[in-house]
Parts: structure tokens; sequence; C-alpha cells
């Protein structure tokens, strides 16, 4: 199964603005987890990225990491000479485990001097963020599957099946195309490294796929169900 927050971060990219300062904060408590176990899982999968991410500041409270883009292709090359995004996670104590807040500002430097700020993520990309994090430690209502970001044909693969989860249950493969959820056709967006569809991690939520499976094409309902972060597993009731 694709790490949730792996499938977030890569995302992350730089869109250009001169309309000011642009921040974004968002925040949600992690129950089973200290500050420091936060941390580390930050540190861990922020540095699989693989370029240009180092770790500006850390103390028991926060850490920020600074991304920094110097290469650039297409429009952005012709004034852009390099990009920077900062992002700040603060951990504070809530009444059972760790309030995790995200913060991220981002800036650019054009080839005439000039700093301009650019916004660097949307409140429902920090929601999958934060929520992905969760997930890691205290769990939360999944389906199981990975859908690919390509499209095909008229709809989007699946690239990965959970074993054992609701979507392996309900007999979906790898390759079978989605083309629409809850009726609504299926797009992918870019700026929130997601496709078009909301569900929620904390209760179990029916959702209707529309799937082409060879030349068939039918709907099939899915209910998410607890993933369990200790086991590994999904749980179903009786």
């Amino acid at each position: 199964m694709k790490k949730p927050f792996l499938s977030f971060i890569f995302t992350i990219a730089i869109f250009i603005s001169s309309s000011g300062i642009s921040q974004a904060m968002s925040s949600l408590t992690i129950n089973e987890a200290t500050p420091a176990m936060i941390r580390s899982y930050l540190i861990e999968n922020m540095s699989m990225l693989g370029e240009n991410v180092n770790v500006e500041t850390m103390t028991d409270s926060s850490i920020t990491f600074d991304l920094t883009r110097t290469k650039f292709k297409g429009f952005a090359n012709l004034f852009v000479m390099d990009a920077e995004n900062k992002i700040t996670f603060t951990f504070t104590a809530a009444e059972k485990g760790t309030l995790l807040t995200y913060n991220a500002v981002g800036r650019a430097h054009t080839i005439y001097g000039d700093e301009v700020i650019a916004p660097t993520s949307t409140p429902y990309s920090e929601k999958l963020l934060l929520e992905s994090i969760k997930i890691h430690f205290d769990g939360g209502y999944l389906y199981g599957f990975v859908l690919s970001p390509k499209k095909k044909e008229s709809g989007f693969p699946l690239i990965s099946i959970t074993p054992n989860s609701p979507m392996d249950k309900a007999g979906f493969k790898e390759g079978d195309i989605i083309t629409k959820v809850n009726g609504i056709n299926l797009k992918y967006e870019k700026r929130n490294g997601s496709h078009n569809f909301q569900t929620t991690i904390y209760a179990p939520t029916p959702l209707t796929f529309t799937v082409k499976q060879g030349k068939a094409e039918k709907n099939i309902v899915v209910t998410s169900a607890f993933f369990d972060p200790k086991t590994k597993q999904f749980a179903y009731g009786d």
C-alpha cells in the first residue's frame, strides 16, 4: 500500500503569484503519538523526496523544512531562478496526544531580482497531508486503493489494491479503470494532489464507483473500513 503521506508530498509545488504573502495553517489532533514520534516520522518521510530537502530548524515543539527548487521547465524557466518553500510543523500537547499544525510559505526569485510570494497549498491539500500523518499513528477509515494520476481511456486506472481491503473484497483489480465516483466524472486535481471526490477517515462511508473491467462497465458500492496501523489490517464487524 503506497504511503498516503508520500502520495501527497510528491505533489508539493510552487504556484507563482504576486498578490502578496500567502500562508496556510491547518491543524488536527493525533491521539497515539508524542511530538518526538511525529517529528521522527516527518524527518523520515520528507527525506525520501531525495532532493533539496533540508531541516532548517528543529525544536521540541516544531520543525521547519526548506524545499528549494533551482530547475524549472516550461514557462517558469523564462523568469524564475529559484523558489523556496518553507514548511513548518508545530507540536502542541493536547488533552490526549498532540495537536499538529501545518504552515507553508513560498517565495521565488525572478531573473529581474524581484521576490514574489506564492501559495503552496490549498485547505483541502493541507487536510489530506495532516490526515495521512494521523492515519499512520491513529488509523482511519480507508478503502485500500491507489489511483493513477494519469488518465487512461475515460477514467483512471487502479495501480494498487491492498489485500483484504474493502476494494479487494468488492472484487476490484489492479488495472481496472474508475470513470466516476458517486455519478461524477473522475478528474485529477494536480494542485491538491488528489482526484475530485472527498470522503472522511473518521467514519465508514459508502462510495459508488463506476468501473470498467475489460469491456464491461458497472457500478459497485464500497464502504470504507477501519485500518489499524498497529496490525496493518482492516477491521470488519461480524
